[in-house]
């Protein structure tokens, strides 16, 4: 199974973040996720105070995708913006 996922608008991540969760319940032999956009990528570090760094938080949810029966479902990010935020997943 491959998804596109989207996750450009705020509004949108949670609504693909379910469908994500739930592709590893239908029993696939290897699940894809593909991310053409990681919006957070540039907040990998807070720049001034009270302003939250958030490129870690959407890395800690999208690696929370629970595994299927035959392994880890495979995510694919095209752009990540930085080269720090692959130590994120």
């Amino acid at each position: 199974v491959a998804f596109l996922a989207d996750l450009s608008n705020p509004r949108n991540i949670f609504e693909q973040y379910a469908i994500m969760c739930a592709l590893p319940h239908f029993l696939s032999k290897k699940i894809k996720i593909f991310v053409g956009y990681f919006p957070t990528g540039t907040m990998e570090r807070s720049e001034e105070y009270g302003r939250i760094a958030t490129a870690k938080s959407l890395a800690r949810l999208l690696s929370s995708i629970p595994s299927g029966q035959h392994g880890p479902v495979q995510i694919c990010i095209c752009d990540i913006h930085t080269l720090q935020n692959k130590f994120y997943f």
